[in-house]
């Protein structure tokens, strides 16, 4: 009955997105079925061609939806859980089919920019402004990425010319909110060149709760922050086959915090936070073969501030280094291989030692993908060779029926893996938490089925899977907090999305039904609602295009045993319209949160109220 009632509420709930992209982002449209997808074999495949569950969200997704932020771009898709310690500003991590935070690989322009301390990705730190296009690609994909494919990969590309030109945008909204940015393209015979800067600042809100009941009313404050990103993206063509590419994206910002000492309510608590990633490429292409050499380096320093100018022992730096080389051939039609090899290296600073600071990993791989009449196969293994854990073999496989001309049928069975991060395994003792040398490799094996329609009324995709996760990390509270591991979980979930257009309505909807559980105890893991939906709904009227979202998720749990705490579940209301005054003006406003409603994401942080923000976009002819 539950399942029934779930199913049957996407008919009264709404997501983010946008006239005919928004069908784009919540599920596979007519629109986006020959959209490349690259991310699923390392390699340029039609979306509609792939076996994988995977996702494309375009620039002009992301333009049209209005959104601000990864968060609200991501939200809608199923199969996603993504969630912030507050508000904008804030911390925001996005977990796969109940891998968790850390089992969600995330790559900008093919480079790893996990944390090496914390094991995960704060997407809060990529602004939207430098955002080409995104990927997304459900399930195990350590036979091609290693550790961290355990729920699936994001891939995010950065923009990159695709006409010349300049715009400008200038934002406001509530709680002071002002979000500028300017975006360039230039362009030669043989070049390309993206430049992209954006900068936004807030007062913010009163960011965490449970500071209220130790500090008192001198607390009671907003927390606010600012960003500002820079990115520049050349493409160069060197000769018809051989091209090279250079990128830089930073980002450096300061959000405010509340502190959970009374003698220290008085002060205003911040984290400083900067990123850089260098990326150089060479690539080499001609009709049957590819290759690609790779470099990136990711930079990342934090500094946390108790309010007096003094910094406390959260002060932080991570070095990851990643290089690759990956390459495709094509043996006949129908018949293509993928294979190459890769190397990272991580390194961390700290004012407290770790009992180590640095590792290597060498991996290798190979896939391939087989067109034989009416069946599409892909398989794959790899193997990584890691300075810890030492040797690690993964892999995939996976088979599609193309029942019909429209219809796809497929099933795969896959296994990844997790190494645990320097915090997990060396954070120093300093009274509230420690870390555990103890800890192994998280490891999953994962089963699926899958349909998926394209036809002239629409398009349909369900996906029905099962995963085992063993050594499953989790930090508890024994006489302080300590990352320990559950035995087994296991992860059992339903994903479907549907898009359509009725009376020049567009209409896409997306539902997650998903079961993470601790497989001794059958208790709900922390942070895992069962129940997800999202639909959107856009029309153009002319130069103005109206549409409206809701988001909608149930009750899920904070904590273990006794101390188990439930949150409530929410839906979320957006309003957002646009018209374009002429061909150099767009005026754009949003409004989140219509209906003001109070709820909570994680346990002791707020979220934000009611929200409006309108947006003026200038670009000259």
């Amino acid at each position: 009955m539950k399942l029934r009632l779930f199913v049957a509420g996407l008919g009264v709930v709404v997501s983010n997105g946008y006239a005919e992209e928004a069908l784009q982002m919540a599920a596979y449209s007519p629109q986006v079925a020959d959209e490349v997808l690259v991310t699923a074999t390392r390699s340029p495949v039609a979306l509609k061609d792939s076996i994988a569950s995977a996702s494309v969200i375009t620039r002009d997704d992301i333009e049209k939806s209005q959104a601000r932020d990864l968060y609200q771009v991501l939200r809608s898709l199923a199969g996603l859980q993504i969630r912030r310690n507050g508000s904008r500003g804030s911390a925001t991590n996005v977990t796969m089919r109940g891998a968790g935070a850390s089992g969600t690989l995330v790559l900008v322009d093919g480079i790893n920019i996990e944390s090496a301390t914390l094991g995960e990705t704060n997407l809060e730190s990529i602004s939207l402004d430098q955002v080409d296009r995104i990927e997304v690609v459900r399930g195990p994909k350590s036979s091609l990425y290693g550790s961290s494919a355990m729920g699936g990969v994001i891939q995010i590309f950065t923009r990159a010319n695709k006409k010349d030109g300049v715009t400008y945008t200038l934002g406001r909204g509530s709680n002071n909110t002002v979000d500028t940015s300017i975006s360039a393209n230039g362009s030669s015979d043989s070049s390309q060149l993206n430049v992209t800067a954006s900068h936004v600042v807030s007062d913010g809100i009163d960011v965490q709760s449970r500071d209220d009941e130790v500090a008192g009313s001198a607390a009671y404050d907003d927390d606010g922050y600012h960003r500002t990103n820079l990115s520049l993206n050349l493409e160069q063509a060197l000769t018809e086959q051989i091209s090279a590419n250079l990128l830089f994206s930073g980002s450096r910002s300061q959000a405010d915090h509340d502190s959970f000492y009374a003698s220290n309510a008085g002060n205003t608590p911040y984290l400083e936070q900067e990123t850089r990633l260098y990326s150089a490429a060479l690539k080499y292409e001609r009709e049957h073969y590819s290759t690609k050499l790779q470099y990136g380096k990711l930079e990342d320093a934090s500094d946390n501030y108790e309010g007096d100018g003094t910094a406390d022992v959260d002060r932080f730096g991570t070095t990851r280094e990643h290089g690759f080389w990956e390459n495709t051939l094509t043996l006949s039609p129908g018949v293509q291989l993928n294979f190459g090899t890769d190397y990272t290296h991580e390194e961390i600073e700290a004012p407290t030692a770790y009992r180590q600071t640095r590792r290597d990993n060498f991996g290798g791989y190979l896939n391939t993908q087989l067109e034989l009449g009416l069946l599409s196969l892909s398989a794959g293994v790899r193997h990584d060779d890691n300075e810890q854990f030492g040797s690690k073999m993964t892999g995939d496989f996976a088979v599609g029926l193309h029942v019909t001309e429209d219809v796809t049928v497929s099933a795969s069975v896959g296994t990844a893996y997790k190494t645990p991060s320097f915090n997990d395994l060396y954070y120093p003792d300093v009274g509230c938490c420690v870390g555990n040398p103890d800890l192994q490799p998280e490891e999953v094996e994962s089963y699926e089925l899958g349909v998926d329609a394209y036809q002239e009324w629409g398009s349909t995709s369900l996906r029905v899977y099962r995963s085992d996760i063993e050594n499953k990390i989790d930090w508890v509270f024994v006489t302080q907090y300590i990352p320990l591991q559950v035995d087994e979980a296991d992860v059992k979930g339903l994903e479907l999305q549907v898009g359509t257009e009725l009376f020049d309505t567009m209409i896409a909807a997306s539902a997650t039904y998903e079961v993470v559980e601790n497989a001794a105890t059958g208790e709900d893991l922390e942070r895992q609602p069962r129940q997800r939906i999202a639909l959107d709904v856009d029309r153009a009227f002319g130069r103005t295009e109206l549409g409206f979202s809701v988001y909608a998720q149930n009750k899920h749990y904070e904590g273990e045993g006794e101390g188990r705490i439930t949150l409530p579940g929410y839906g979320d209301v957006a309003l957002r319209a646009a018209h374009r005054i002429n061909e150099q003006v767009t005026v754009r406003a949003r409004i989140d949160n219509l209906f003001d409603n109070d709820y909570v994401e994680i346990y002791g942080y707020n979220t934000e109220g009611r929200f409006v923000m309108v947006f003026f976009d200038y670009t000259p002819r």
